[in-house]
């Protein structure tokens, strides 16, 4: 709406991008390199041990 205001051509045309990139979901990382792949854990919740401080 502010580059409306100022008639400000190019922050509006940036502002409806970064709009539709968060209504369309898309993005610079369209090709699936953005997420981390889940490892399975190899120690399960039994193996941990505490130590008692006084």
């Amino acid at each position: 709406m502010e580059a409306i205001y100022a008639k400000d051509l190019l922050i509006g045309a940036l502002g409806l991008y970064f709009a539709s990139m968060a209504v369309f979901n898309f993005g610079c990382c369209t090709n699936g390199a953005c997420f981390t792949t889940i490892r399975p854990n190899s120690k399960s919740m039994d193996d941990v041990s505490y130590e008692e401080i006084n």
